[in-house]
C-alpha cells in the first residue's frame, strides 16, 4: 500500500524507444501518421532534404502546397493550430537552410528559402497571418538569400533564381515590409533599370491601397535612385511628410547616398524640414563639427519643435559632453524642455540646478531629482525643494498649500530622503507656523 501511494515518476520516451526494433519504429510512425495529417506533415519537412526527388527543389513546394492550400470563397482561413504547425515546419526549414549554408550546398539553400518566402508572403497578405514565429522565420530566410545572391554562383542557376525571386516581388498581393526582398535584390545588384521601373509601377497602386504602409514608399524611394526622372516622379505623386518620414527611416538604415540623392537641389531637392535630415545624417556618419554647424544654424520655429526633439534624442549623449559649448548659447535660446534636457545629458548639473531654480516647477524638479542625487548634489536639490515650497505657500493658501506638501512629503519619502525633508519642514515651519493648514503637516 505504502508503494502504491507513492507518485510515480513519468515515464520517459528514451525508455521505450531503446528496446524498439527499426521496423516497429517504423510501422507506428507510419501508422500514427495516417490519423495525424500534422504529425505526418512535420515529419515530412523535417526529413525532405534528405530525400531525393528532384533536382529544382520543387520538393519543397509540393510540402508547402499540401500545407497551404490557396485562398478561396469556401477556404478562406486557417486555424490557429494549423498556424502553430505551419510556424514550426517553416522554422524547421530555417534550420535546414543553415545547415546547407553551413556547407556551402547554396542550391538547396536557395530552394528552401525561396519556397518558404513564397508561402510566407501568400500566408501574411493573402490570409492576413501575423504570427511572430513566421515573422522571424521569414527575416531569417531573407538573411539566406542575401547570403547566397552574395556568393559566386553558377551563371545559369542564378539568372533562373533572380528570375524566379524577381517574379515573387511582382505578384500582386506582394508588399515589402521593413525587412523585404526588393532591398535584397537590390542590394545584390540583381536589379536592371528596367526591373525596376516595373516594380514602381506595381508598387504606386499598391500604396494608394495602403497609405500607412510607409514601408512601400520607402521601397518606392530605394527603387527610383539614382534615376532622376523617377525620383521627381515620385515626389510629384507622394505626399512630403511621408516622404519625409521614409528619408529618416533610410537615414537610420545607414542608406546615406539615397538620402543626399533626394536632398541634392541639382537633383531632386527635397527640402521638408531640410536642416532635420541633414542633422541625422551627419550624426549617423559622426560627423560631429558638421552636426554642431546644424544645430547653431537652426532658427527659432524655423523647424518643427517635435520633429526638433526627436532628432536631438537621436543625438548620442557623449555629443553634448564634448561639443556643448560649442552649442550652449543656441541651448540657452531654446524653450525649457529641450533646455534642460540637453543641460542634464551635456552633465552641465550646475547650470542645470540654476534653470530649474529659475523656471520654479515642482514637476520638472522631479524629472531630475534622482540625476541630481547620483550625481552628488544633495545639498542643491534639497535647496531646489525648500526654494519651490517657500514660494509656492507664500502664494497658495488652505487645500492648495496643504496639497502641494503632501505631494512633495510623498516624493522625498519615495527618494529616501528624510533627513532632507526634516530639514525643509524646520525652515518651513519657522516661517509659516502661523497657518493652521499647513502648521499639522510640517510637525508630522
Amino acid at each position: 500500500m505504502e508503494e502504491e501511494s507513492k507518485k510515480l515518476n513519468r515515464l520517459k520516451i528514451r525508455e521505450f524507444i531503446d528496446d524498439l526494433t527499426n521496423e516497429e519504429l517504423k510501422s507506428f510512425i507510419l501508422n500514427y501518421a495516417r490519423n495525424n495529417a500534422m504529425f505526418e506533415m512535420s515529419m515530412k519537412a523535417h526529413f525532405i532534404s534528405r530525400i531525393n526527388i528532384d533536382n529544382d527543389g520543387s520538393k519543397y513546394k509540393r510540402l508547402l502546397d499540401e500545407l497551404i492550400k490557396p485562398k478561396t470563397s469556401s477556404h478562406n482561413k486557417i486555424g490557429a493550430t494549423q498556424v502553430r504547425t505551419i510556424a514550426l515546419i517553416l522554422k524547421d526549414f530555417v534550420s535546414q537552410m543553415m545547415d546547407a549554408l553551413s556547407k556551402e550546398d547554396y542550391i538547396e539553400a536557395y530552394y528552401l528559402a525561396f519556397y518558404s518566402l513564397s508561402k510566407i508572403t501568400y500566408l501574411q497578405h493573402r490570409y492576413m497571418i501575423k504570427n511572430k514565429s513566421i515573422e522571424q522565420s521569414r527575416i531569417e530566410l531573407l538573411k539566406g538569400i542575401d547570403l547566397i545572391l552574395s556568393r559566386d554562383l553558377a551563371p545559369m542557376f542564378r539568372s533562373d533564381a533572380e528570375k524566379a525571386l524577381k517574379e515573387l516581388v511582382l505578384k500582386s498581393y506582394y508588399l515589402p515590409q521593413e525587412i523585404n526582398l526588393i532591398s535584397v535584390l537590390d542590394a545584390n545588384n540583381c536589379l536592371t533599370l528596367s526591373d525596376k521601373s516595373e516594380l514602381i509601377e506595381s508598387l504606386i497602386p499598391k500604396y494608394k491601397k495602403v497609405e500607412t504602409y510607409t514601408h512601400v514608399l520607402e521601397t518606392l524611394l530605394l527603387l527610383a535612385y539614382p534615376e532622376k526622372e523617377e525620383g521627381l516622379s515620385i515626389m510629384n505623386r507622394f505626399s512630403h511628410e511621408r516622404i519625409y518620414v521614409c528619408l529618416k527611416s533610410l537615414i537610420a538604415k545607414s542608406n546615406k547616398e539615397i538620402v543626399q540623392f533626394y536632398l541634392d537641389p541639382k537633383k531632386i531637392g527635397f527640402n521638408l524640414n531640410l536642416k532635420i535630415l541633414e542633422l541625422l545624417l551627419s550624426i549617423n556618419e559622426q560627423d560631429y563639427d558638421q552636426a554642431t554647424r546644424i544645430i547653431n544654424s537652426i532658427e527659432p520655429l524655423e523647424v518643427p519643435i517635435l520633429e526638433l526633439k526627436e532628432a536631438l534624442n537621436d543625438i548620442p549623449d557623449n555629443y553634448f559632453v564634448r561639443y556643448f559649448l560649442s552649442i550652449e548659447k543656441w541651448v540657452n535660446n531654446q524653450q525649457f524642455d529641450i533646455k534642460s534636457a540637453l543641460h542634464a545629458r551635456a552633465q552641465q548639473y550646475e547650470k542645470l540646478i540654476e534653470i530649474l531654480a529659475n523656471h520654479d516647477d515642482f514637476e520638472w524638479i522631479q524629472i531630475y531629482d534622482e540625476l541630481l542625487l547620483e550625481q552628488g548634489y544633495k545639498k542643491e536639490l534639497g535647496e531646489l525643494y525648500f526654494s519651490i515650497a517657500e514660494n509656492f505657500i507664500s502664494q497658495h493658501i488652505g487645500r492648495k498649500a496643504s496639497a502641494f506638501l503632501e505631494k512633495m512629503n510623498s516624493r522625498l519619502i519615495h527618494l529616501q530622503q528624510h533627513r532632507m525633508l526634516d530639514s525643509i519642514h524646520d525652515k518651513l515651519y519657522a516661517q509659516f507656523s502661523h497657518r493652521k493648514s499647513i502648521k499639522s503637516i510640517l510637525q508630522q
